[in-house]
């Protein structure tokens, strides 16, 4: 059935659970969260913009090659009601820079190099 957006995040850090979790910040304390996990080679940033407004998030780049997935005020009908389909919806991400829209939680894939 349908599930609350929050679901799609204690699923993203629960498929890291015998991972670790690293500290991370941001130049935007207030106003973007980040978290890293690690499993193995895996790695896993989640980043929130906690504002109303549209925000450009620069990424250092060691996060430049990967798989994104982005839930957000265009995505959240599909997540609600299809959350299988919305995790399984990745996108690749080559660049340093996210364009958030308000309140989005950016889910990025990437191996260590």
């Amino acid at each position: 059935g349908r599930v609350f957006p929050v679901y799609h995040v204690i699923a993203d850090i629960g498929e890291f659970g015998q991972g670790l979790i690293f500290p991370t910040r941001s130049g935007r304390l207030s106003d973007v969260h980040t978290v890293l996990l690690r499993n193995g080679e895996r790695l896993r940033l989640l980043v929130a913009n906690g504002t109303p407004e549209t925000l450009s998030v620069f990424l250092h780049r060691a996060v430049a090659g990967g798989r994104i997935r982005v839930l957000d005020d265009s995505t959240a009908r599909e997540a609600m009601d299809r959350p299988e389909a919305f995790r399984s919806g990745w996108d690749r991400f080559g660049g340093d820079r996210l364009e958030m829209r308000p309140y989005a939680i950016a889910t990025l894939d990437f191996t260590e190099d």
